[in-house]
């Protein structure tokens, strides 16, 4: 296996390296496989010790990404579904490309409005989604709306934007950056903090769940991210976001916001994996909490069916 060769991305006139590889996965198809090792002004000599530093684990990416490749059907997806997901992947990703940069601004805004609408009216915020698109995009604020509801619907927004230009992976950090942008002027004093004190239990009105108790909700997560990196190329991309979202829900680690917090960091797995976003609608609650219950009791089918039919919608 070959040490890979570094590409440069320049971002906002800052210089990004990239230890990368182009690996075979089909007789036609090729895949770039790629691992961040730094910024700025790096010399011939620090790039080889890096590339000598960064080998075994590129030549283990290369093997588990040749391996999930190989993989006929996944823990939860048939093979029909897998090629179904890669021809979706495929097609959206060429719209993508083929749209102009107005077309592309557009798309996005479009989006932002629906994901922010469906996300917050799951948590039951009132505004309706022309009132949302209303905040967002004309920053007019309708007569009756909540300070709140209007501070739920900015701070989508600059969550996703956050999310859209974030170039690590899921992570502690990521994740309190993410809540805290969430929160923002709506509870100062718990935005961007795990729940850690007794008196910060929660409780689910109408479920029967009770979410782990704030004592031991850092090592809960500390878990959760040991799973997602010990599972992320066992398990194909939907399977993983979708199980990670139901653990996340599970464990509730922050006194306000995890629903909105977790549907974000569903779509940035599939962001990560090249996937279309997810945008779980209002209409379905029901059945989406029913599915997220079904697997805090170790069924994980159920919530992968409706991402399932959702993505491949797009």
């Amino acid at each position: 296996m070959s040490d890979g060769f570094i590409v440069i991305k320049e971002r906002n006139g800052k210089k990004y390296h990239y230890l990368t590889k182009n690996i075979r996965i089909s007789v036609k198809k090729w895949k770039k496989i790629q691992i961040y090792i730094g910024s700025g002004k790096l010399t011939k000599k620090q790039i080889e010790n890096i590339k000598l530093k960064n080998k075994e684990k590129l030549n283990k990416l290369e093997k588990a990404i040749i391996n999930r490749f190989k993989i006929k059907k996944f823990k939860f997806l048939s093979k029909k579904q897998v090629e179904k997901i890669e021809e979706v992947k495929e097609n959206y990703q060429k719209r993508i490309k083929s749209r102009n940069k107005i077309a592309l601004e557009k798309f996005k805004e479009y989006f932002v409005t629906e994901f922010t609408f469906n996300s917050n009216a799951i948590e039951g915020n009132t505004l309706k989604r022309r009132e949302v698109d209303s905040i967002l995009f004309d920053n007019r604020i309708p007569e009756n709306a909540s300070l709140r509801e209007v501070y739920e619907t900015r701070n989508s927004k600059d969550a996703i934007d956050f999310m859209s230009n974030y170039k690590g992976d899921v992570n502690h950090k990521f994740i309190l950056k993410l809540h805290a942008i969430i929160m923002k002027d709506i509870d100062k004093d718990n935005a961007g903090k795990y729940r850690n004190r007794p008196e910060d239990d929660v409780y689910i009105r109408g479920s029967e769940h009770v979410p782990t108790k704030s004592v031991f909700v850092e090592k809960s997560m500390d878990v959760l991210l040991e799973w997602y990196r010990t599972k992320k190329y066992e398990f194909h991309p939907l399977e993983l976001s979708s199980i990670f979202h139901q653990k996340f829900v599970y464990i509730h680690p922050f006194t306000d916001g995890n629903g909105r917090c977790s549907r974000l960091l569903l779509n940035f797995i599939l962001l990560r994996n090249n996937l279309p976003h997810i945008i779980v609608k209002v209409s379905d609650r029901k059945k989406y909490f029913d599915a997220i219950h079904d697997g805090d009791l170790g069924d994980h089918k159920s919530l992968i069916r409706i991402l399932y039919r959702y993505l491949i919608r797009v």
